[in-house]
Formats: C-alpha cells, sequence, structure tokens
C-alpha cells in the first residue's frame, strides 16, 4: 500500500508533495517538497524525527531507544 506523504507550504499554505526522501538514521528522514500550487512553485526541504512510541514495537530494533508515550485524550469542559 502506498500513502502520498504531504506538506502544507509555509508560503501559499497549498499542499506540497513529497517527491524523494533519503534516512538520515533510523529515526530522522529528510524529506524534499515541491509545492503543488503552480503560482507558488516553491520547493524545501524538511527534517522528520521519531520522538516516542505510542505502543511498543512487536519486533523491536535493539538499537532504537524510545520511550512509550500513550495518547492521552483531553478531558472536555462542560
Amino acid at each position: 500500500m502506498s500513502r502520498l506523504v504531504s506538506s502544507i507550504c509555509p508560503h501559499c499554505g497549498e499542499r506540497a508533495k513529497c517527491r524523494t526522501s533519503k534516512a538520515i538514521s533510523p529515526l530522522v528522514t529528510q524529506r524534499y517538497y515541491a509545492c503543488q500550487n503552480h503560482l507558488c512553485g516553491h520547493t524545501y526541504s524538511a527534517i522528520e524525527e521519531v520522538t516516542h512510541s505510542i505502543s511498543p514495537a512487536a519486533t523491536p530494533n535493539e538499537g532504537v531507544r524510545l520511550e512509550v508515550r500513550p495518547v492521552v485524550q483531553a478531558k472536555q469542559q462542560d
């Protein structure tokens, strides 16, 4: 299953597609984006970092240490 990776262009606010990416480490990826607004045409790079786990991996990588922080639902105010 393929999923398109996208971002929001910091200049015009339109969608930008990820054109390519490269792994810097098991937890850090550099992505290259192209804005889909033809009047803008901005291309840029962004760094994505894995910061923590929501649930532990079933097949963990011994070289990767991530804190497990479950999602906490915000309490609704009446």
